[in-house]
Formats: structure tokens, C-alpha cells, sequence
């Protein structure tokens, strides 16, 4: 396994294997911020630290490698990895450590100082641990598609291409400001609860269809708190525990395959994460009085006489 640098801004020997590693496309520099798109083949697996000089903000534009994860200091007992995004935001000077499993992927490197953030509140006093966490995955489509629009432009310039990829790069600065302060607010509002942004994330991935129910580490991870933090906040903003919504969810999943589909109960005991089918079925028959067969049945019958 390799240890590398996954960014400009690296110094003494991670530069030098980066600069070796990293494959530019185009290179601009707007106002006083550094624009580069290339991209870079990760050794398999790969560990990083990064530890830039500038701020920077990299949008990859392929798929973000496997079971990416970061945390943003080397105190993993305190603060685990968490899963990165396609978007990440890297504040100047402060340390990150991360592991992936490497390979092939294009980016869109922003790389600017101080300067370019004045007026935005997001120097190094104005970045406290949640802007950090939630930098790791910066979830807006505004400055999403704002950088995949610099990065077409850098590639394919057309009229006046400097001065738009200048408005586009103001645009980009103010809603990463407007983002990171918005999840400070939403902490600010919601203390000993869970910020809006985290019982989205929460539902999100409960909800989601096409991967097994998560546990709560997974969760923790997701909201970039501890499952102890998580479960007391969960409570207090919703009203019930987090075991118990996680249990509504599947048993509405449940009965929702049990349904409108023909699957088998094998398949969807093992879609809803549990371990053998007799579970299910003493989970289903606690909750709703009988078994996952008898209200399959009893659906079908009601549906037909209706």
C-alpha cells in the first residue's frame, strides 16, 4: 500500500510523487485563483494525508473513487473516516487523513488563499469542526454544476472565457459560504437535536431502496457525529429512537414488497437485512399481528373482493 498526496498543495516528498502522479489537462489562473483540470491514477489500495496550503475545493469529474473516506484531522479513535463526496472542500492548513481503494479519476482543482474568500466569513477562525465534517461532502447541485461549468469552460474556452470562468469561480465562493454557514445555522438552531441536513442524510439512507438497512455507525458516519451523539440527537428531534424509526421503515418496506411484488420471502427477508427468514417473519408477526405469508394473502384476497 502506498501513501500519497491526493492534491496540489502537498510539500517536500508527497509533491514530488503527486507532481508524478497527476496528469494536467489545462491550467488557469483567475483573479488570483489557480483552475486546473487533469486527472490521476491512484495506486490500489491507497492511504492519503493531506495537509494543503491553500484553500481548495475538488470536484471530481468522474465517479469519486471506491469506499472513499476522510476525516479531517489523525485522531481517528475521535473523529472516524467518513465518506467523502464528489465534492470536497480542503481549508488551508488544516490536516486530513483518508483511505480509498484507488484507481483512475478526473478532477476540477481549485486552489485559492485568503484573499479570495474576503467577506465570506470562511477564514481559518471561521471554520469550525461541523463546516469541516460537512466540506467533506458538499451536497449542492448550485455549486455542483457552478464548477462542472468552470471545467468545460477551461476546456473548451469560448467569448470572453476568462471573465466568465471569473464569474462562474465568485458565484462557486459565495455558495460554498452560503452552504457551510448554512449547516453552522441549522446547529445553532437545533442544539441537543440533529441539524435538518442530518435527518435528511438519516432518511436518505434508511429510505433508500437499493442497499440493506444501515447500522448506526453508518449513520454516525453520515452526520459526521458519534453513534452516541446520533442516537441522543435523533431522540430529541424526533421523538422516538432511531432503532424504532429504522424498524418502521423496513416493516413499511416489508409490506410494500409483500404487496405490490411477487418476491419471494427469502429474497426479501434478505433485501431487508436480515439474517435468516424465520427473523423476518418473527419480526413481521410481532409488529403486525401475523405472518409476512398471512398478510400477503390476506391483501390478495381483500384486493380481489374489492
Amino acid at each position: 500500500m502506498m501513501t500519497t498526496s491526493p492534491h496540489p498543495g502537498a510539500s517536500g516528498k508527497d509533491k514530488t510523487l503527486f507532481d508524478r502522479l497527476w496528469q494536467p489537462e489545462a491550467r488557469l489562473d483567475v483573479k488570483g485563483i489557480r483552475l486546473e483540470v487533469g486527472h490521476i491514477n491512484w495506486p490500489q489500495p491507497v492511504e492519503t494525508r493531506i495537509c494543503p496550503d491553500e484553500h481548495q475545493l475538488s470536484l471530481s469529474l468522474t465517479p469519486r473513487l471506491e469506499h472513499t473516506r476522510l476525516s479531517y484531522d489523525h485522531q481517528p479513535n475521535l473523529h472516524p473516516l467518513s465518506h467523502s463526496g464528489n465534492l470536497i472542500f480542503f481549508p488551508a492548513n488544516v490536516p486530513f487523513s483518508g483511505r480509498s481503494e484507488g484507481g483512475s479519476q478526473r478532477l476540477l482543482i481549485c486552489r485559492f488563499g485568503n484573499k479570495a474568500l474576503a467577506g465570506l466569513g470562511l477564514g481559518e477562525a471561521g471554520l469550525d469542526k461541523l463546516k469541516l465534517t460537512v466540506g467533506l461532502d458538499v451536497k449542492s447541485d448550485t455549486l455542483r454544476k457552478t464548477l462542472a461549468s468552470v471545467a468545460q469552460e477551461i476546456l473548451n474556452p469560448g467569448l470572453a472565457g476568462e471573465r466568465m470562468i471569473e464569474a462562474l469561480m465568485t458565484t462557486a465562493l459565495i455558495e460554498l459560504a452560503r452552504y457551510l454557514q448554512g449547516h453552522a445555522a441549522d446547529r445553532e438552531n437545533f442544539k441537543g437535536g440533529l441539524a435538518p441536513w442530518q435527518m435528511r442524510r438519516i432518511r436518505e439512507r434508511v429510505t433508500s431502496v437499493d442497499e440493506p438497512p444501515p447500522t448506526i455507525e453508518e449513520l454516525a458516519e453520515l452526520c459526521g457525529i458519534s453513534s452516541r451523539h446520533l442516537m441522543r440527537g435523533f431522540k430529541k428531534s424526533s421523538g422516538m429512537t432511531l432503532y424504532s424509526f429504522i424498524e418502521e421503515i423496513r416493516l413499511e418496506r416489508a409490506k410494500a414488497l409483500l404487496i405490490d411484488t411477487d418476491t419471494p420471502m427469502k429474497v426479501i427477508s434478505w433485501q431487508l437485512g436480515f439474517t435468516h427468514p424465520s427473523n423476518f417473519t418473527i419480526a413481521f408477526k410481532r409488529a403486525m399481528g401475523v405472518t409476512p405469508s398471512a398478510y400477503r394473502s390476506q391483501c390478495a384476497a381483500s384486493s380481489k373482493s374489492g
